[in-house]
């Protein structure tokens, strides 16, 4: 069964041992849509190392799918607000807690509080 979403995205083009998969940018612009509902740590720690080697131009294209929000469709400007308040609320110390059992103690942040204020400033810089 197709995805209707992935008839209109030019990022999966890409085929892993037979598999069809999202490209980074495409991957990303969902994974900053799960963020702006959820803002767990594996979503802020998924985007944060996204967007550092992401191409901005590849992401924006990809993110007309990730600016629907139900009925409606966001503005870029829109999404990154909803974005930045859902991470302005976060609690780095219990998101910290929660997450680092997951992640390899060479990749985890040092600062789970310096990584969200910068994931914040590399998405407010796109809008």
């Amino acid at each position: 069964m197709k995805n209707k979403h992935w008839d209109h995205s030019g990022f999966i083009n890409d085929r892993i041992a037979g598999v069809t998969v999202y490209g980074l940018e495409d991957l990303l612009a969902r994974k900053l849509n799960a963020l702006k509902d959820r803002a767990e740590g594996k979503d802020i720690f998924d985007s944060y190392n996204g967007l550092a080697i992401a191409d901005i131009k590849k992401l924006k294209k990809a993110m007309p799918v990730a600016l629907e929000d139900g009925s409606h469709k966001l503005t870029l400007e829109e999404f990154i607000d909803s974005i930045s308040a859902k991470l302005n609320s976060v609690d780095a110390k219990k998101v910290q807690k929660l997450t680092n059992q997951y992640i390899p103690v060479r990749n985890r942040p040092t600062s789970w509080k310096i990584m969200i204020s910068t994931l914040r400033d590399r998405l407010e810089t796109m809008a």
